[in-house]
């Protein structure tokens, strides 16, 4: 599940460090103008400012919703344990389909996007989803399982790698 998350923030957390890289020269040299009396060293004081609020705001939103994903995955890997059902991933020619304790979801491969493989871990991209919707460990399924599902995958849907 950590995949999953760093995945998802990944973009955003770029962005944030370059306000940092922005702010703190941004307001350093803001200061040193403003010891050579120079105004408009203010300016460059007040955008560094800026981005290093914007900076602290982000990950302090950033910090807050990782505590309650994983806080949320715990719970629902707690709820598995009591309900003591396996989940059932099938891949048939025709569907996809996983059935857990609560859901049980059939999906055609025309609603696939693509999938890709990170760190030893399947990932598959619904059309209308731009983070992973399903993963699959290769430590789950063994190397020759996982790879007799890749070749499946292979036939079934594009493998185009997505950032």
């Amino acid at each position: 599940m950590k995949l999953a998350f760093n995945l998802a923030w990944k973009t955003n957390l770029k962005k944030n460090k370059r306000r940092l890289y922005w702010g703190v020269p941004s307001l350093l040299f803001g200061i040193f103008q403003i010891f050579l009396e120079n105004y408009l060293g203010l300016l460059f004081l007040g955008i560094g400012i800026h981005y290093l609020i914007n900076f602290f705001e982000f990950y302090n939103f950033y910090k807050t919703r990782k505590k309650s994903y994983f806080d949320n995955v715990n719970t629902e890997i707690g709820k598995q344990k009591i309900a003591d059902e396996k989940i059932v991933w099938e891949f048939k020619d025709e569907y996809f389909s996983v059935k857990d304790y609560i859901h049980s979801i059939k999906i055609n491969w025309s609603g696939f996007k693509s999938f890709n493989i990170v760190e030893n871990t399947l990932l598959l991209y619904l059309n209308y989803h731009l983070s992973p919707s399903y993963m699959l460990s290769e430590n789950e399924l063994g190397t020759e399982n996982f790879q007799k599902i890749v070749a499946f995958l292979n036939a079934k849907i594009n493998k185009q790698p997505t950032k």
